[in-house]
This record gives C-alpha cells, structure tokens and sequence, in this order.
C-alpha cells in the first residue's frame, strides 16, 4: 500500500476471504455474540496476515529466505527443547518467558520447516547440507513432544514429497537409519520407553479423547448442520452437547467443565459453520493445492529449477497442514497462515513464468527453388 501497488489475491485466497466473511456473518445467530467477534477479528488479523506476507514476497529469493529462516530459527527452538529432556519421561514442551506452549503446538511449529527443508534438499557450496544438519534436532525434538498427529504429518508430508522426487526417498532411508541409531544415545531410556508406549496406544487412550471430543463435535452438527453453533463457539457449547453425546463416561468426568477445542478444522468448522462453512474452507484449500500443483508443472516446464523446487517443498507442507489439521486447531495458528502466505506468493510467481521461445523450423525447399549456400 505504501509502494500504491495493486494488493494481490489468489483464487485460494479469494475463497479464505469468503469463508472469514461467512464466519463474521455467523456473529448474528451466536449464543454468545461477544465470544464469536472477538474469534471472527483474530482470524481476520490472521487472514490480513496472509495477503501481506503474500504481496511482500515477490522473487523466488524471497519465499527461500523466509524458509531458510524459520528452518534456522525453528532448529534454535529444537536445540533449546532438546536442553530441557525430561528423565522421567514426560512429554517435551517449549517454556519461554514464563509461559509453557502446548506440545501438539510445537510439535506443528516443528513439523512444517523439516517437510520444506528436506523438500529443498542441498544449498550447494561447502555447506550445501546445512539443511539437513538443521533438520536433525528437529526430528529428535518432534518425537520427544510426543505428539501423533505431528508424526503423522511429517511422514505423510515426506512421502507426498518422496513420490514426486525420487531422490528424497534415499535421503529418508539415511535420516531414518541415523535417528535411530542417535536417539537411544542423546534420550533417556524412560523417556524412550514411555514415548514409544504413547505411540503405540493411541487406540487405547481413545487419541488423547479426540474421539470423544469428534463424538461430541457431531452432536452440534446433528442439532445445527446448516449453519452450526457461530465461529468461535465451539468451546462454550461443548458442554451442553456433552450431556447428549455417547462419549466415555471418565472422559465426561474429567471434562466436566467442557471448554474444549476442537482438534479437528473440518469437523471443527463443521461445527461451528456447518456445511456452507466446510465448504467454502474445503473450496479454499482445494485452490491452494491445485495453484501448488499447476506453479510446479509450470516451472518443470519453462525449466526454472528454484520456482520448482519452492513449489515441490510447499506442496509437502501442504500436505503435511492437511494431514495435522485433522488432530489440531491449526487455523488459530499464526504459523500456518504464514505458511499459506508462501503457497500464495509462490503460485504468483508461477504465473509470470512463461516457456522459452522455440526456434522456428526450417520450411523445406520446394522443387525448382534455389537454396543459397
């Protein structure tokens, strides 16, 4: 704005812009209008948030730098988590000033840096494998959350990736060896020990309540499906709607109070905004993954290796934000709306790409012409 240029949007963009409109719309048949405007006003500052980083960042130098630097500054993180290890095996977190982040949280502040890093592969240059030196503690510091639906996403953000370059599939095999063969050595052995047995019964523990939670998610669905409970309100309905659900009765004791997240988006907007609201987010992510695909096709094409690269690294994140978005709030996350901000500049840069010119071919001579030498 202050350059008078024009701000640019994305078609992936355009159906955000729609679905924080419908969710604003959604204030008028709040049970508690002041809770769902102050939820409407934060994902509008997070939607603003978006178009900026996506209008800033023009050049393909400019999306890599701002990979580079929240894979250095999110490997600082790990390296400081790391410092922190529990003995006893407790599950890892990130203090800062006080305050203590939720481990599902760093675990999604972890998981999307390592999918684009490894993505990118090499710089070139001495250090050209900086990038997967960085990546290490991060993987260590994303097991020892303990968080399932981060692991989920890092793996199923590397296989997308892994199936698009073939390359990226020995480099897995490697970093999968290495890992663990360093774990046991830099993690207590209750640590392991209880970590592992927390990955293995996720049917057990019923995914940390989720399911009960999902259970009672579709209780609201049920009562509200056209237009849900008003954004924002999922928390303060939980507890009514637990009272109708079928959910596990120590669940209900211990969440007596309600005041629940989600920890799904879709079912989570499914909720609050019912099917309108699902599918204007459905449409807008659908937009981001296709504008990723086409960005790429076109960049393999007109032979612009860095543009492919971005747009093969986001389209792991992508993945990886799908895959995670269905255990978590993600759509409350700062990161991942900074992350859309990358999907959105990288598929403006697609579209100046244009194929190099062909030379024309030479016409044949015709019989009774003379061909110069």
């Amino acid at each position: 704005m202050i350059e008078r240029k024009r701000v640019r949007l994305t078609r992936g963009a355009w159906r955000l812009v729609a679905f924080v409109g419908f969710a604003a719309l959604s204030v008028a048949w709040a049970a508690d209008p002041s809770v769902s405007l102050r939820a409407v006003i934060t994902l509008a500052q997070l939607l603003m948030l978006a178009v900026m980083g996506s209008n800033v960042l023009r050049e393909p130098r400019d999306v890599q730098r701002v990979l580079d630097v929240l894979l250095v500054s999110t490997a600082a993180v790990a390296v400081l988590m790391l410092g922190e290890v529990n003995p006893e095996g407790h599950r890892l977190t990130f203090t800062f000033g006080g305050e203590t982040v939720n481990a599902n949280f760093v675990a999604a502040t972890l998981v999307f840096p390592a999918v684009a890093a490894i993505a990118m592969g090499p710089a070139g240059g001495a250090w050209g494998w900086w990038r997967f030196m960085a990546v290490a503690p991060i993987a260590i510091a994303l097991f020892l959350t303990g968080s399932r639906g981060g692991a989920f996403a890092l793996v199923g953000g590397l296989l997308i990736v892994a199936a698009l370059r073939r390359r990226v599939g020995v480099r897995l095999a490697i970093g999968a060896v290495l890992l663990a063969i360093v774990l046991p050595v830099m993690v207590p052995q209750a640590t392991m020990d209880r970590l592992t047995s927390r990955y293995s019964a996720a049917e057990e523990d019923r995914l940390s309540g989720r399911m009960d939670i999902w259970r009672v998610a579709m209780a609201m669905v049920e009562d509200k499906p056209l237009q849900g409970q008003a954004y924002g309100g999922f928390a303060d309905a939980f507890y009514q709607y637990m009272l109708t659900a079928k959910v596990d009765p120590e669940f209900g004791r211990m969440h007596s109070r309600g005041n629940r997240a989600a920890h799904n988006i879709y079912l989570g907007t499914l909720a609050e905004l019912g099917v309108v609201g699902v599918l204007l987010l459905g449409a807008a992510l659908v937009a981001h993954g296709r504008a990723l695909w086409r960005t790429r096709v076109r960049a393999l094409r007109c032979g612009d290796e860095a543009t492919a690269r971005l747009a093969l690294a986001l389209i792991g994140v992508f993945a990886s934000v799908l895959i995670f978005g269905a255990t978590l709030d993600l759509l409350g996350s700062k990161s991942t709306w900074i992350w859309l901000a990358t999907m959105e500049a990288i598929t403006f840069i697609g579209l100046r790409l244009t194929a190099p010119a062909r030379a024309p071919a030479r016409t044949p001579p015709q019989g009774g012409q003379r061909v110069r030498p």
